[in-house]
C-alpha cells in the first residue's frame, strides 16, 4: 500500500491537479480584472498626468503620482492586449480629440486641472474642499455634509503618517461610450495607493459591485522614510477602527 501511494505521488496525476488549480486561480483573477479593465483590449487609454508639484501645503509627494502611474501602465501592458496606451500632461489641457478616448487621470485637483473638472461635476460624490479660499486637501462628500477625511500628521506635525485617496470611474462627458478613471489623493501617497489597488483582483471585484460608475476611498500609512505601506480600500480594511463603507454608485445615466 505505501508503495502504491508513492507511485501515485510520483506520477503526473498530482502535478496535473496542481496545474489545473493554478489555471483556475489565474482564470478567476483575469476575470475579475477584466470586469474593470476589459475595455483596454477594445479601445485605447490615455493617461493624463499631473503637470507639476504645486501643492502649497506639502512638497515632494508628487513623485508618488508618477511611481504609481508607471507601475499601473506596466501592469496593463503585462496583463492585457492593449489597443493603445499613451500619456499626456494635464497642462496644457488635452485637446478635444484626446479627451474623447478612455482617460486615466493621475493626481488631485491641485496638480491636475482635468481631475478638477471631473470632481466639479455634481454627479460625483467625493471631491476636495476649499480651505481659506484656496484649494485644499481634505476629502468631502456631496451626500454627507459631516463627511471629511484629512491626511493625518504626527504630533509635531512634521510629517504625514496616513494619507487617503479617491478612486473614481465615471462616464467620459466628451464621448459617452468611453470612461474616465481617476486616482487622486490628499497627497501623492494617496494617489499612489489608489493606483496600486486598481491592480488587485479582490479590490476590483468589490468595486465593480458598485455598478458601472462608482467612487471609493482608500488609505495608506506613511513610514518614517516617506514610503507608503499597508495600502487598503477603506471598505476592506482589516482594522475595524479604520474600516468604513465608502463605495458609492454614480448616476451618469445610460450611454447613448
Amino acid at each position: 500500500m505505501p508503495g502504491l501511494f508513492v507511485t501515485i505521488l510520483l506520477s503526473p496525476i498530482p502535478f496535473g491537479f496542481i496545474k489545473l488549480g493554478r489555471w483556475i486561480v489565474h482564470a478567476l483573477r483575469k476575470r475579475h480584472l477584466r470586469g474593470l479593465w476589459g475595455f483596454v483590449e477594445r479601445q485605447p487609454i490615455v493617461f493624463v498626468t499631473s503637470y507639476a508639484d504645486v501643492d502649497k501645503i506639502l512638497h515632494g509627494t508628487h513623485a508618488w503620482d508618477f511611481y504609481g502611474c508607471m507601475e499601473l501602465q506596466n501592469f496593463l501592458v503585462n496583463e492585457f492586449t492593449l489597443q493603445g496606451l499613451h500619456s499626456v500632461p494635464s497642462m496644457p489641457a488635452p485637446d478635444k480629440r484626446t479627451r474623447q478616448n478612455n482617460l486615466f487621470l493621475v493626481g488631485g485637483w491641485i496638480p491636475n486641472p482635468v481631475t478638477e473638472q471631473l470632481l466639479a461635476d455634481d454627479r460625483v460624490v467625493y471631491h476636495f474642499d476649499y480651505e481659506n479660499g484656496e484649494k485644499g486637501n481634505d476629502i468631502v462628500s456631496r451626500k454627507d455634509a459631516d463627511f471629511r477625511l484629512a491626511a493625518r500628521w504626527d504630533d509635531a506635525r512634521e510629517r504625514v503618517i496616513r494619507d487617503y485617496g479617491i478612486i473614481t470611474v465615471a462616464r467620459n462627458c466628451y464621448q459617452d461610450d468611453r470612461y474616465i478613471l481617476a486616482a487622486c489623493g490628499c497627497f501623492g501617497w494617496g494617489t499612489y495607493s489608489a493606483q496600486v489597488l486598481l491592480k488587485r483582483p479582490n479590490v476590483v471585484r468589490y468595486l465593480r459591485s458598485g455598478g458601472r460608475y462608482f467612487q471609493a476611498i482608500c488609505t495608506c500609512e506613511v513610514d518614517a522614510h516617506g514610503f507608503p505601506k499597508d495600502i487598503h480600500l477603506l471598505d476592506l480594511h482589516p482594522d475595524d477602527r479604520i474600516r468604513r463603507a465608502t463605495l458609492v454608485a454614480l448616476d451618469f445615466g445610460k450611454s447613448t
